[in-house]
Formats: C-alpha cells, sequence, structure tokens
C-alpha cells in the first residue's frame, strides 16, 4: 500500500530527532538513550519533570485527585498518529454504537503528553519504551472522537469503561469487533508494522514508528511478555488508540475541550 501522509510526517519528525541527537538506529544502542541528559535535549518533556521520570518514588506525584465530573454516558477515544489515516474506520465503528458529539485534530505537545500519560511513564516495564512512544505522539496531529450513549441509572457501567473493557482489545491480539483487535490489527499488518525489518518494506514505516529500532530490540529479548503475541512488535506497534476509562477521562477530556460542562453529569 502506499505510505500515508501521517506516516510520512512522522517520519520527517523522526529523522529530524535523530540527526538532533546524532543517534545511528542501526550501529548505536538504543537503551542508552534512557537518561534524563538525552530526554532533555529531545525537547519531547516539560524540563522541570524529568528528573521525576527517573525518580524511584514517582508515583506519589502521578494523581492529583481530580474528581470525575463526566457524565456516565460520555466516552471519549484518541487516535493515535500513526492510525489517523484510518480515523474514519474507527469514527464508523463509534457511531454504530453511539452518538458521535465531536471530532477534533489536536496536535500533542509535550504538557499535554505529559497529563496523558504520567501515570505509565515511570513504570519499569515502560522505561525503555516511552522515548520511542513520545518522539510519535509529540508534535503530531491525532484525532479526538468524544461520543454519547444512552442514559446510565444509577449503579449501571459508564460507558467509558465498557468501551475500556470491551470495545478496545488488546494491541497484537486479532479480536474482531475490536478498536485495537480489529480496526488497528488489519490496519498495522497492512503497514507491515509487525515486520519492521520485511526486505522490501518502505524504509519511512519503520523510520515513523521505531525510529531509534527500539522496540526491535526489545521483542528479541526471550522473556518479554511480546513474544506470547503471534507478531511480537505488534505489541508496541499494534497499539494505535488510547480509551480512557471512566476515571481517566476526567483527567483526559478537559485537555482537549475548553468546557467540559457540556458533558458533566446533567447536561449530557
Amino acid at each position: 500500500m502506499a505510505v500515508p501522509d501521517n506516516i510520512r510526517s512522522l517520519a520527517e519528525k523522526s529523522k529530524q530527532l535523530l540527526e538532533e541527537l546524532n543517534f545511528d538506529p542501526f550501529n548505536d544502542n538504543p537503551f542508552e538513550l534512557c537518561n534524563q541528559s538525552t530526554y532533555a535535549k529531545t525537547g519531547l518533556f516539560p524540563l522541570e519533570i524529568i528528573p521525576k521520570m527517573f525518580g524511584k518514588d514517582i508515583g506519589h506525584d502521578i494523581h492529583d485527585g481530580r474528581e470525575t465530573t463526566v457524565a456516565k454516558n460520555i466516552g471519549m477515544i484518541l487516535i493515535r498518529p500513526d492510525m489517523v489515516h484510518v480515523a474514519p474506520q474507527f469514527e464508523t465503528f463509534i457511531s454504530e454504537r453511539y452518538e458521535i458529539l465531536g471530532t477534533d485534530d489536536p496536535v500533542i505537545d509535550s504538557s499535554i503528553y505529559w497529563q496523558l500519560y504520567k501515570h505509565d511513564v515511570y513504570r519499569a516495564d515502560t522505561v525503555h519504551s516511552r522515548l520511542n512512544r513520545a518522539a510519535l505522539y509529540i508534535g503530531s496531529r491525532s484525532r479526538l472522537v468524544v461520543f454519547k450513549g444512552r442514559e446510565h441509572d444509577a449503579g449501571s457501567v459508564p460507558l467509558a469503561d465498557f468501551v475500556r473493557n470491551v470495545l478496545k482489545g488488546q494491541q497484537g491480539v486479532q479480536e474482531f469487533d475490536t478498536l485495537r483487535g480489529d480496526i488497528v490489527y488489519r490496519n498495522a499488518l497492512a503497514l507491515d508494522l509487525h515486520d519492521l525489518s520485511k526486505p522490501n518494506i518502505d524504509p519511512l514505516i519503520p523510520l515513523a514508528t521505531d525510529p531509534f529500532t527500539l522496540y526491535r530490540k526489545i521483542v528479541k529479548q526471550p522473556l518479554h511478555e511480546s513474544n506470547q503475541l503471534e507478531h511480537p512488535l505488534l505489541f508496541f506497534t499494534g497499539v494505535g488508540v488510547h480509551v480512557p476509562n471512566y476515571s481517566e477521562i476526567a483527567n483526559d477530556l478537559p485537555l482537549f475541550v475548553d468546557d467540559t460542562s457540556l458533558y458533566s453529569e446533567g447536561r449530557s
């Protein structure tokens, strides 16, 4: 398939970053990039939070205690920059089940990215992969979809939780009628994101999605959990969409919507 425009843009951004870091992905060790000095050079994270990301006790500083005010029948997804070329497929999936209230094409800056993923970036299992993920997201266009389900009775499962638990699916695992297990899975295979070392792959695709060759090296580790998958690389390259649950949506939605009262209890 022809390389989508969003992949071309990501590849160009990755090329510039590699040049800024003077990093050769085929000869240099990507694991050596995991240090405060390199993170500061990338400009991908606010300088003041970089020490926190390398701290041993960052967990205390992650949750801000914000109370959830989003109505229980509101949900949202954020389509990652590597999958915005198939945004209509995600929107069709949602519109067949719920009422889409609005869409937007936000460019994720370093501050928004930190607010979205501050609960993930400090974990031991994400330390080495977080630079790759940030390089893909930050400075790139995503696709926001906010939607509404039927009114919820007291005690019923919030829509965001249902979408997260039932409709999201797991990256790298084929599961029809799910966001990651169907839409992302099919389109990841179409882009050869499961085999970035394929001899005839367009070089823009691995440059866009695994610029440091980090994912390709991680999945070669024999005990890594990605090895349970038929296509281990999809553990990283088959994510494609952010799906917040009910507690997370109270943090995430205000990052993109100025007037969240439109989605609060009693207004939706």
